[in-house]
C-alpha cells in the first residue's frame, strides 16, 4: 500500500506521521519502524519532536534513502555484503587502484595527460574523487548510462567494467533482480520492513524511487512530501527560460507561465521530483494537510504568494516600522557575519523570554567555512552571556579544529594572508599553548592590527 501525504507545513507532516505510529502500531514493539531522511540534521529533528509527543522515542531507524535501499537488498540477498561495496567512498579507492592500469590506452590519453606530473599522487586521487562522483550519480540516476557510452567518454565504461569485476555485484544489477523476484514472489515477507516511511524528501533517485513503489505493492510505505503550495505549479518556469523561449518561438511563449517568480527559479529540484511522484498517484492514497499562510508580514506575504502562485506588489508603504520577519545584515567578513548573529541573538532572547536555543536554527551553505568564527564569537567567557550552541553536518577533519587547523596550514602559503583568517589559528588552544599565548597577549595583538590598519599580506612585496 502506497500512501502521500503532502504539506506546506512540517509541522503538519511530524502530527501526520506520529499519529500513525500511534493509530496504526507495527504487529510487534520489537519491529524496528524505518523513516528514511536525507540528512543527520532532519534526524535529530525527528527524534526530538517524536520524544516529545509520544514521550519516548525507541526502537526507530533513520537511514538515508540510498543506505535504506543497500539495507534490503543485503537482507534479500544472502551473498551481499553488509555495505555497499560500490559505495562513492569505496569507488574513489577502486577508481584511485585502477587507474594506472589503463593510462596507456588511447581512450586515457586526456586523463594520462593530466596526472602524467603527479610525484605524489595527489591530482590522481583528486580526479578519482571526481570519477567516483559521477559514477555513484550514474549508479543511482542513469543506471543505463555504462551501456550507452560513446566513443568520447568511452573510457568511462572501460574503467567502471574493470571496477565492477572486482566485485562479485553491484547494486544496479542487484536493483534488477530483486524487482523481478518482487514481480514474480521469490521473496521472504520476515525480510521486508514492516512499513517504510519517507519524511519530507527533496528529492529521489529514479533507482530508490522506483524499488519504493515496487515495495509498495507488498508493504506499507509512506510519503510526508512538503509542498510549497496545494496548486499545480510543475509547468512553471523561469523568467529566464520565458525569455529565450519568446525569443525562438513568439507564438508559443504565450502559453508559459511563471507564476511566483522566487518558486519558479528556486523550485526546479522540486518539480522535476514531484513531476516523478505525479505518475504513481493514481494508485496511491493521498492526503492532503494546507494551510494557506496570513499575509501579515513581509516573511507571511511572501509565503501567501507563493503558495497562490502569484506575485505582489510588496512596497515600502505596505511594510510595518516593527515588521523583522525579514532581516537583512551586510557584512565586511564571515567574522563579521558571526559577530551580528550572536548578537542578533541575544537580542531576540531579551525580547522574548520563552524562546530558547533548541528553538534556534542557523543555515548556510557551507556552515564548516564558519566554524572557526563561530568557536571564537560563541566561546564561553565572563565578558559576554554564553548560548549553548552546536555545529552539524560537517565531516570530522572540519568538526575537530586541530584537523581542519593543520589541513588549512597547506593552503596558506597560497593564501591572501587575510586577517580573519590567521586570526582564526589563535582560537585553538592547542596554538597558543605552543607559542604561550593567552587571552590579554592575543587581544594585544588584535590591537596591534587595528592600530596598523593592517588587513590582508604578509609584506609590501606580497601586496
Amino acid at each position: 500500500m502506497l500512501s502521500i501525504y503532502t504539506s506546506n507545513q512540517i509541522e503538519s507532516l511530524i502530527s501526520q506521521l506520529t499519529y500513525n505510529i500511534k493509530a496504526k502500531p507495527l504487529t510487534s514493539p520489537f519491529t524496528e519502524e524505518v523513516i528514511a531522511v536525507n540528512n543527520q540534521e532532519m534526524e535529530k529533528w525527528l527524534r526530538v519532536n517524536i520524544t516529545q509527543i509520544h514521550g519516548v522515542e525507541a526502537n526507530y531507524n533513520f537511514p538515508l534513502p540510498a543506505s535504506l535501499l543497500w539495507s534490503i537488498l543485503e537482507k534479500h540477498f544472502d551473498t551481499l555484503p553488509q555495505q555497499d561495496p560500490l559505495a562513492r567512498s569505496n569507488l574513489q579507492w577502486f577508481v584511485f587502484a585502477e587507474l594506472p592500469k589503463l593510462l596507456d590506452l588511447p581512450e586515457f590519453i586526456v586523463l594520462k595527460n593530466y596526472i602524467q606530473v603527479d610525484q605524489h599522487g595527489i591530482k590522481r586521487w583528486q580526479l578519482s574523487a571526481k570519477i567516483a562522483d559521477i559514477f555513484d550519480r550514474y549508479q543511482y540516476y542513469r543506471p543505463n548510462w555504462f551501456d550507452l557510452a560513446n566513443a568520447e567518454n568511452h573510457w568511462q565504461k572501460i574503467l567502471w567494467e574493470k571496477i565492477t569485476s572486482r566485485v562479485n555485484q553491484h547494486k544496479v544489477q542487484m536493483v534488477d533482480r530483486y524487482i523481478a523476484d518482487l514481480q514474480t514472489g521469490q521473496f521472504q515477507q520476515e525480510n521486508l520492513p514492516e512499513r517504510i516511511s519517507l519524511f519530507a524528501p527533496s528529492t529521489l533517485p529514479p533507482l530508490v524511487l522506483n524499488s519504493l513503489l515496487q515495495l509498495s505493492e507488498i508493504t506499507q510505505v509512506d510519503f510526508y512530501l512538503l509542498a510549497p503550495t496545494n496548486q499545480y505549479w510543475l509547468d512553471l518556469v523561469s523568467q529566464k527560460t520565458e525569455a529565450k523561449a519568446r525569443l525562438k518561438n513568439p507564438d508559443e511563449a504565450v502559453y508559459l507561465e511563471t507564476g511566483n517568480r522566487l518558486l519558479s527559479s528556486w523550485g526546479r529540484q522540486g518539480q522535476v521530483f514531484f513531476d516523478q511522484l505525479i505518475a504513481i498517484s493514481d494508485y496511491a492514497e493521498e492526503f492532503q494537510h494546507f494551510q494557506e499562510p496570513k499575509a501579515n508580514s513581509v516573511l507571511g506575504q511572501i509565503k501567501h504568494d507563493i503558495f497562490n502562485l502569484q506575485d505582489a506588489d510588496l512596497t515600502a508603504d505596505k511594510i510595518t516600522v516593527n515588521d523583522e520577519s525579514i532581516v537583512l545584515h551586510i557584512c565586511h567578513s564571515p567574522l563579521r557575519e558571526v559577530q551580528v548573529l550572536h548578537d542578533q541573538l541575544l537580542d531576540l532572547f531579551s525580547k522574548d523570554d520563552a524562546l530558547t536555543p533548541e528553538d534556534i536554527l542557523i543555515v548556510a551553505p557551507d556552515i564548516s567555512q564558519y566554524s572557526p568564527y563561530i568557536e571564537a564569537v560563541f566561546r564561553k567567557t565572563e565578558s559576554k552571556p554564553f548560548i549553548p550552541w552546536n555545529i552539524s553536518d560537517t565531516t570530522p577533519d572540519k568538526d575537530i579544529p586541530l584537523i581542519r587547523i593543520f589541513l588549512q596550514l597547506f593552503s596558506l602559503p597560497e593564501s591572501r594572508f587575510g586577517r580573519s583568517e590567521v586570526l582564526a589559528y589563535l582560537d585553538a588552544p592547542e596554538v597558543r599553548q605552543k607559542f604561550n599565548l593567552d587571552e590579554d597577549e592575543i587581544e594585544q595583538i588584535r590591537n596591534w592590527l587595528d592600530a596598523g590598519a593592517i588587513r590582508w599580506g604578509k609584506d609590501k612585496e606580497h601586496k
